[in-house]
């Protein structure tokens, strides 16, 4: 990997990170057992549903849209991200169990991006912490009907509070938003005003960047 940049790092990890995941799940799905019929009326007990989220773009439910997720890990670390309503095709018969996993990550240091937006010079601590690319995703509250995913940069907590004031500032980006509305990834409308979470959306993709997260859910369903 000589020669790879970290960018390129993450991404090929995002990779494994997504077929290990998918592999794990095929395995629990699939009882080993010799006798093939046995092994169909178990596929036939199992449910499975899956999709793919990107933290760029509303579509294609805007009913349940990205909103803003701020969570205080512990004392030092916050998470600094956004956090969406999954609902399944159908209702599961029992409590699925989820797994997410990270696709596709496109950011940058949190060093560069926390200079970038002009934040004050670290101290010597905090400057090694914000080396490290922190990114997490989650599934909270999951129902028969569907789940929360969450998705987040995790900060110490002094640049992560000054990161979430950015991220809650208003910016008349008409270009952007008059892009996103072309390509679906905000809802339609006759103007170009943002709701205060859109404006949040916005400025995650240009502070941060964005994250494309896979999501699994499977339940025995008899």
């Amino acid at each position: 990997m000589n020669g790879w940049t970290v960018k390129d790092r993450l991404k090929a990890m995002s990779i494994i990170c997504t077929i290990l995941v998918a592999f794990g799940s095929a395995i629990s799905s699939f009882v080993a057992n010799k006798n093939s019929s046995q092994a169909v009326q178990t596929v036939e007990a199992t449910r499975v549903e899956t999709g793919d989220i990107i933290t760029n773009s509303n579509s294609p439910d805007y009913t349940n849209a990205w909103r803003p997720w701020k969570y205080p890990m512990t004392e030092t670390t916050l998470y600094i991200g956004l956090q969406r309503n999954v609902v399944f095709a159908r209702p599961f018969r029992h409590i699925p169990h989820v797994s997410t996993a990270l696709c596709v990550i496109d950011t940058k240091p949190p060093g560069e991006i926390l200079t970038k937006l002009g934040y004050p010079h670290p101290d010597e601590i905090t400057a090694e912490r914000l080396r490290d690319i922190h990114i997490v995703t989650s599934a909270d509250g999951v129902s028969e009907n569907g789940f929360t995913l969450e998705v987040a940069i995790g900060l110490p907590t002094q640049p992560g509070e000054f990161l979430a004031r950015i991220l809650s500032e208003t910016h008349d980006d008409e270009a952007l938003i008059k892009e996103w509305l072309v390509h679906g990834q905000l809802s339609d409308r006759p103007g170009l005003t943002v709701s205060q979470n859109e404006q949040w959306l916005l400025n995650f993709y240009k502070s941060v960047g964005s994250i494309r997260v896979s999501w699994i859910a499977q339940s025995r369903e008899k």
